[in-house]
């Protein structure tokens, strides 16, 4: 039976090479379909070519062959400028490592992306507050980053990713330096976004974090597989086709 929800991306045949001595095979083949409304974990070892994918689907890299939809449009041939602005419209990014302006306040951090993304100063200060409030910071609106604790700022780089409305949530090891109690405030705000309709994908390491997903994904040596645990129909096609021998040092 065909699932009714619209694809958010699709990766149809994507690799990325990066040209040697030895040449590289970071990706491999990857054919991926991520559907609007899902939760899914992309696992794998450091070195596995993860982060390479995230950066393709994040619009910060190019495939080097391939096709890569983003909401049914044709990424592949988008010049850089357009590439930008749709990556600001339609991708909110949460990084590891936070990226936050320490001496600005988290209603300013979260308001930057509104810049990127064209909108008027007074709209996305008004989507800000309403970004805090959704993540349970609203109180913390007026507060400096540097003042915050890891789970807060992280909550604060979340509501910042979220404040341009986008079509996908990448999560790119969102816990990882974070503890055990902040992990799990983070995971669950991430649970209760995705059961209010957000599409997200985690990028992870850790199992315990990608077993909180709907659905999960493994990429090992630039190969992805699709596994079974709570798959939606139709959803998601692993690498089946087209492999080649991994190359020396292969790319993370």
């Amino acid at each position: 039976m065909s699932n009714p929800r619209s694809a958010i991306v699709e990766l149809d045949g994507v690799a990325r090479r990066f040209p040697g001595p030895p040449e590289v095979v970071a990706v491999r083949n990857a054919r991926v379909r991520l559907q609007a409304g899902e939760y899914v974990a992309l696992t794998g070892p450091s070195g596995s070519g993860k982060s390479t994918l995230v950066n393709i689907v994040a619009l910060l890299d190019r495939p080097t062959s391939g096709r890569y939809l983003l909401n049914g449009a044709d990424t592949m041939g988008m010049p850089e400028r357009q590439r930008a602005l749709v990556r600001g419209r339609q991708i909110g990014v949460v990084f590891q490592s936070f990226h936050l302006m320490a001496w600005r306040t988290a209603l300013e951090n979260v308001a930057v992306a509104g810049m990127y993304a064209g909108t008027r100063r007074q709209l996305r200060m008004r989507m800000a507050a309403a970004m805090l409030d959704r993540v349970g910071l609203g109180q913390r609106a007026g507060s400096l980053t540097a003042t915050m604790s890891g789970g807060e700022r992280q909550r604060v780089a979340i509501a910042r990713a979220l404040a341009t409305q986008p079509s996908l949530l990448l999560c790119d090891e969102p816990t990882g330096n974070l503890d055990s109690a902040a992990t799990e405030v983070v995971l669950d705000l991430l649970a209760q976004l995705n059961r209010e309709g957000v599409t997200i994908l985690v990028i992870t390491h850790d199992r315990q974090v990608a077993a909180r997903a709907g659905r999960q994904l493994a990429i090992v040596d630039g190969v992805v597989d699709g596994l079974v645990d709570g798959a939606v129909d139709g959803a998601v096609d692993g690498l089946v086709d087209g492999a080649v021998a991994p190359a020396a040092g292969d790319a993370g």
